[in-house]
């Protein structure tokens, strides 16, 4: 393997999932503009990530609302047997 005498840098943000995290890229290029004196706008980035977490909010909300729970009668005992609906 040749190595090339050319300076680089790697900048990773942790994210949580697999899934692309903007409030992740947010903060990775807050770094980049303390690293390199910059004024790169990440503001997209962080209302792109509210408008995602806003969804996800309202779809648990919804998750919790159809969710409903029903008995089995089974030998004179009632066996809990929760149902989620998604």
């Amino acid at each position: 393997m040749h190595k090339k005498n050319i300076p680089a840098t790697c900048i990773l943000a942790e994210t949580l999932t697999q899934y692309p995290d903007p409030r992740a890229a947010a903060e990775a290029v807050q770094g980049l503009n303390k690293l390199l004196d910059m004024d790169i706008d990440y503001e997209p980035l962080l209302k792109e990530a509210q408008d995602i977490e806003s969804r996800l909010q309202k779809l648990a909300e919804e998750v919790t609302k159809k969710s409903s729970t029903t008995y089995l009668h089974v030998d004179s005992y009632f066996c809990y047997l929760p149902i989620f609906f998604l």
